[in-house]
């Protein structure tokens, strides 16, 4: 850790203190400006209530927010950013299904409270 300082945006090999290279809290390819991705995800999913959802929603961007990073930093070609591309392609995909099945879901709960509610009127 830097000296005199405990806050972890400080810790060696972060977005504020790259010079040592921290492959595990910091990794360079989750890096770029002034925010690390993590915390793009952490600010997106803020108000998220479904934890799968959640999930997909964070391997999606994580996959997008590495992929020229990782590539240019293994020396790689970028088309070798592909991987990272269809890896997010595969969770978006998971995403729009689950999305399909939970609204699905939910319309089917919510027509069985009214048919409910509606027999309570009658009877």
């Amino acid at each position: 850790m830097s000296k005199g300082s405990t806050h972890p945006v400080m810790n060696e090999g972060s977005v504020l203190n790259p010079e040592v290279k921290d492959y595990v809290d910091s990794p360079a390819h989750y890096t770029g400006g002034e925010i690390e991705c993590i915390n793009a995800i952490e600010a997106m999913l803020e108000s998220c209530d479904d934890g799968y959802e959640g999930y997909l929603r964070g391997q999606i961007i994580k996959y997008t927010w590495r992929f020229r990073q990782k590539s240019t930093l293994s020396k790689m070609e970028i088309a070798e950013g592909q991987e990272d591309l269809q890896k997010a392609q595969w969770y978006q995909h998971r995403l729009m299904d689950y999305n399909i099945k939970r609204h699905a879901r939910d319309a089917k709960q919510k027509g069985a409270a009214l048919e409910k509610k509606l027999l309570n009127r009658i009877g």
